[in-house]
């Protein structure tokens, strides 16, 4: 056996060992549930098999945005599972699989890419994933974090591939997969746009239309879905969860930085009554969008202001939300973004000074490995030895991510993207400690 291989295996060995710490508790305090989320999806998947794509439970009054609000890719995996053996600990398991996975093609990628660092490279890539616990974490919830990291990665590999070996799998895998990360996700459904501008873009570069016809086939998906959506509810999107984004995040808290707490209420409840008059589902969902899209473009240049400072706080958020979930501890209902919102980095940089001092010191070693991985992404977007064009996508999907997720931040909405900050850090510390190799 090659010293390359063991170096593999042992590598995929310790990320087994962290995996099992965190699995470990989890299985013994089982704390598998985030919020309404995770009900949401179990309840999707237990309402799958009587034909009906519903996130609520049926027995109670029917609440119209739960039809759209989580696609059908992760309560398929859920109602899979439990066929098998309805048990939360059997999804965890199969998710630390999953999670496992992943990682052995990410250290395959990074091979592919020549930008394994040195050993003292290595060892700091090690404790930056040890100073990544939302990776570890959200493996161990029911959430589809974990499902959507694989995903996005294989995104990511067949660009690579594609562009190194031309076959037309690769692109038609990206585009499959793609659709699969929106019928995940929905914040997947408008990376639509920038993967065809991409797409269209590189038919230019390498004089071949291939790209960009199959670039037609993720569109095709958003338009079936959002098809089928408009039949079952009758209003065309494709998934509530851009209203009730747009509505209790966006808006609700722009309006707490920049009116105050009680201004912010008071006009959430005055647009819940307003829309609560209309006769049908579909003109509640307009007039919600009308007015908060009114109410944001009256002040385009300061929510543009909110929404940059919200793209920071994901590359930077510590994910105090996720160890006071994970680890069962007490905690205000108002959290870091609520704090965030009110007063900026100094209000949250108070909130968080509060917290207990175990946690404070755990939060201090997440960001440092957080300004390491953006580090990282910056290093690689201008790696000479990678090519152009797939360094535009690694960091383009990055940057997607980011702003797609805009004011709400949170590093849980990083979790997907991981991987590629992973590979980005790995081509720093190959620069670093393998001066020669990425000059």
């Amino acid at each position: 056996m090659s010293q390359d291989r063991i170096r593999i295996i042992i590598a995929i060995a310790v990320i087994a060992a962290m995996h099992a710490v965190y699995t470990g508790y989890q299985v013994s305090h089982r704390h598998f549930f985030l919020g309404p989320d995770s009900f949401e999806y179990i309840h999707a998947a237990e309402n799958l098999p009587s034909g009906v794509l519903y996130s609520g439970d049926r027995a109670q009054p029917i609440d119209t945005d739960l039809y759209t609000k989580r696609p059908i890719l992760y309560p398929l995996i859920l109602a899979g599972v439990f066929r098998i053996h309805h048990s939360e600990v059997a999804v965890i398991l199969l998710q630390m699989l999953i999670a496992i996975g992943t990682a052995f093609l990410a250290i395959r990628f990074m091979r592919e890419l020549d930008i394994i660092p040195s050993r003292r490279g290595v060892l700091i890539l090690f404790a930056c994933l040890a100073a990544t616990p939302s990776h570890f974490m959200y493996a161990n919830f029911i959430m589809t974090e974990t499902v959507l990291q694989a995903i996005v990665l294989g995104m990511t590999l067949m660009v690579f591939l594609f562009l190194s070996r031309g076959h037309m799998r690769y692109l038609i895998g990206y585009q499959c997969l793609l659709v699969a990360a929106m019928l995940t996700k929905p914040v997947f459904y408008l990376f639509v746009i920038p993967s065809l501008l991409y797409w269209a873009w590189l038919s230019l570069r390498i004089r071949t239309a291939r790209p960009l016809t199959a670039a037609i086939i993720p569109v095709l998906a958003v338009i079936l879905v959002t098809g089928w959506n408009y039949s079952r509810t009758g209003y065309a999107q494709y998934s509530s969860i851009q209203t009730l984004g747009l509505f209790y995040y966006n808006t609700y808290y722009f309006l707490i930085k920049t009116k105050g707490d009680a201004y912010a209420k008071t006009a959430i409840a005055d647009i819940e009554t307003a829309a609560a008059r209309e006769k049908s589902y579909a003109d509640r969902t307009k007039l919600i969008h009308r007015t908060c899209g009114a109410l944001l473009r009256s002040e385009a240049v300061g929510y543009a202001l909110f929404h940059a400072r919200g793209m920071m706080t994901f590359f930077l958020d510590p994910g105090r939300f996720d160890f006071h979930n994970f680890f069962g501890m007490s905690s205000d209902n108002t959290g870091l973004l609520y704090h965030f919102s009110r007063g900026g980095f100094r209000a949250a940089a108070l909130y968080l000074s509060r917290q207990p001092p175990a946690l404070i010191v755990s939060i201090i070693v997440v960001m440092l490995g957080n300004v390491l991985k953006i580090a990282g992404a910056g290093v690689f977007l201008f790696s000479p030895r990678v090519r152009l064009e797939f360094r535009i996508f690694a960091v383009g999907i990055i940057f997607y991510v980011a702003f797609a997720t805009g004011p709400l931040g949170a590093t849980r909405f990083a979790v997907p993207i991981l991987p590629i900050l992973f590979i980005c850090l790995a081509a720093l510390l190959s620069r670093v400690t393998r001066p020669g190799k990425m000059a």
